[in-house]
């Protein structure tokens, strides 16, 4: 007997963030206090170097939301923590090239500032060819908006496309461990 076997899937989770308009003025606060003098300018600003310690404040408010997201993925690991948090924007033609997040961990976005009309969403990078014709295969979340958080594992490839519009796309990252 044969039957279609599903062996390497990749665990994703998206969300709208409960009570999204407080917590984002809590964020926001976060990055005008202690992100926004700190960002360095690149293909896209962000203050990912600078050794900010305000990951247990991140933690804090969406600590509810990354809890629901960490037991849907099943991820074992006991207690989700917040292990490293950092904000980027991205204005006109600005990207984020291919990367990942090391190995062992969760990694999550959340969606500040982001207009689904102008803005596209992280494209995540299969880590494995298609068997149809060998190219690369990528995905993009769909119904993004502000608010929307995505969890996955944080070795997975991604980036950010560029942005091509004339209004700020930012972002919040963190790594869950």
């Amino acid at each position: 007997m044969k039957s279609f076997i599903e062996s390497f899937s990749i665990p994703f989770y998206q969300t709208k963030i409960e009570d999204w308009e407080f917590k984002q003025e809590k964020l926001l606060s976060i990055y005008e206090d202690y992100a926004q003098d700190n960002m360095s300018f690149s293909e896209q600003n962000s203050d990912f170097d600078n050794e900010n310690n305000y990951h247990v404040m991140i933690e804090t408010i969406l600590f509810e939301d990354i809890k629901r997201a960490v037991k849907e993925i099943d991820w074992i690991g006991g207690r989700p923590r917040v292990g490293n948090a950092w904000f980027q924007t991205y204005d006109h033609q600005h990207t984020h090239a291919v990367h990942n997040h090391g190995l062992g961990h969760l990694s999550m976005v959340c969606y500040i500032h982001y207009n689904p009309e102008k803005h596209r969403p992280t494209t995540f990078v299969c880590p494995y060819t298609s068997l149809i014709d060998g190219n690369v295969m990528e995905w993009e979340p769909e119904d993004v908006e502000e608010g929307t958080l995505i969890m996955w594992p944080s070795g997975l490839a991604h980036y950010a496309p560029a942005n091509l519009s004339d209004e700020r796309r930012m972002i919040l990252s963190a790594n869950i461990k």
